[in-house]
């Protein structure tokens, strides 16, 4: 079939369409003269769309390991991707640290030190368990930073949760941030305390199903709460800091929010008050609409082109047929994952930046947005009002233009295999990146992703499904 033999598509839409669009063309017109497949209303539309519209390509702009793995910007990413770029990151950080210490000028080497050295990190002796008898008296070290610069006699101390990352992460909370800030205002000391299984702090040396009984919100909160009442602080061994002679606040932001007002609740005569930042204390076993406010807050058209892309692949995907089952994911440059469920999951991993947004620039993320202008083609007005009359009459719920829709279609396809597709290093394979059912051992180094998703399955913080669309195939996590 020849491409003016595509429902009247010619010209440059045709053209700029990839093989495996032009092949996907076909097949639907072939299915639709045929009668023989079921397709949704929307395939249908973009069928009898009439005219030609240029393909806008997406701008690139590649996404970073870094913006990838900080906690939040991904919910969805799969282990052994995560586990590749984890490595990306750790030799960049490596070089950077050669580069820094080779180079000729000494002066911002010796700045990034201060910076990041004068806070700490210290040493606390923390209990393995304070509810197994059996391990009460074994003791590990759990490392924690403070900042005594404003301190007066008598001021409180600010305790912040590192919750489920590194406590090194938090550091510009005590430097610039709010721990600075209330310090400075009320003569009080700032402290982040590293949770257990984070960063350098672990009670254990694997993490085995058998090593990983000790991480529970529990057995943090009141790690926090025996740091507070024994703590002793290098140079300040004068002054009686502990939280029965000076008020403690406690603070925390997401999960660490929902352990200090967790904090407040069970240990008041510990804590004298507590900042429960966007606070997670509600436990929903499956939690899909973590989504929810995407849809509502998204740039809309986005949001419907998203909505009915999602239904399209659903419905090209519940038909299991191989040979378009492998067209669709190449050409969104995924054809070599096997199992569905890893497609569609990859397919999500570009709304993770939502949460990535900030109203400072310095720290937030504009991808999200970047993502949506690949999915929204340009305005071009009046260019079908006569082709898609008949359409519009027979299917009132179809898009307005769906000529945009196939373009919006072919940017989302775009965006993928060029800002998706390439996090996979060459020497893995697309199934060892996107498969969602590797495992990569038991090792301390398996922590940053570990440590998290057996919190989150064991403690209620579960999102099964991520979709802009309640759609089972294109988002399990």
């Amino acid at each position: 079939m020849g491409s003016k033999e595509f429902s009247g598509v010619t010209g440059p839409l045709w053209c700029a369409m990839s093989p495996d669009f032009r092949l996907f063309a076909r097949v639907y017109a072939l299915s639709l003269a045929m009668r023989v497949l079921v397709l949704p209303t929307l395939l249908i539309a973009w069928l009898t769309v009439a005219g030609a519209a240029t393909i806008a390509p997406s701008r690139p702009h590649n996404l970073a390991a870094a913006d990838l793995l900080r906690k939040g910007s991904s919910p969805s990413l799969p282990i052994g991707l995560y586990r590749h770029l984890q490595r990306a990151e750790d030799t960049a950080k490596r070089d950077q640290e050669y580069a820094l210490r080779t180079s000729t000028s000494q002066l911002h080497f010796q700045a990034g030190e201060t910076s990041t050295r004068r806070f700490g990190p210290h040493a606390f002796k923390q209990k393995v368990s304070h509810v197994d008898g059996e391990n009460g008296s074994k003791e590990w070290h759990q490392r924690y930073w403070f900042d005594a610069t404003f301190y007066k006699p008598g001021g409180p101390v600010y305790l912040l949760d590192g919750g489920e990352t590194s406590g090194e992460d938090r550091i510009p909370f005590l430097e610039t941030g709010i721990l600075r800030i209330l310090a400075e205002a009320t003569g009080g000391l700032g402290v982040i305390l590293e949770h257990r299984y984070y960063g350098e702090s672990f009670p254990v040396e694997r993490l085995d199903t058998d090593s990983l009984r000790f991480l529970t919100t529990e057995e943090s909160l009141r790690d926090s709460a025996y740091f507070a009442q024994t703590v002793v602080f290098p140079g300040l061994e004068a002054h009686n800091l502990s939280s029965s002679n000076v008020p403690w606040i406690y603070y925390g932001g997401s999960y660490a929010g929902a352990k200090s007002a967790f904090a407040r609740k069970l240990f008041p005569e510990v804590f004298w008050g507590a900042l429960a930042s966007s606070a997670v204390t509600t436990a929903i076993e499956d939690f899909h609409d973590y989504y929810t406010p995407i849809m509502q807050h998204g740039p809309p058209e986005c949001i419907a082109y998203l909505q009915n892309h999602t239904e399209l692949i659903d419905s090209l995907l519940e038909l299991k047929m191989p040979f378009i089952t492998s067209r669709l994911k190449g050409a969104f440059g995924l054809g070599n994952i096997t199992s569905d469920a890893d497609f569609v999951n990859a397919l999500a991993i570009p709304l993770g930046s939502w949460q990535a947004r900030n109203w400072d620039p310095a720290v937030g993320s504009t991808r999200f947005f970047e993502f949506c202008d690949a999915l929204t083609p340009p305005t071009n007005d009046g260019n079908l009002k006569n082709s898609t009359s008949l359409t519009a009459s027979l299917f009132p719920s179809l898009p307005s233009d769906p000529k945009k829709a196939l373009e919006s279609l072919q940017g989302y396809a775009n965006y993928v295999s060029e800002h998706v597709a390439p996090l996979c290093p060459p020497d893995a394979t697309q199934d060892e990146c996107f498969g969602t059912d590797e495992y990569g051992g038991d090792s301390l180094e398996e922590a940053p992703w570990k440590s998290w998703s057996y919190q989150f399955c064991t403690g209620g913080f579960i999102s099964s499904r991520a979709t802009v669309q309640s759609a089972d195939s294109s988002g399990c996590l």
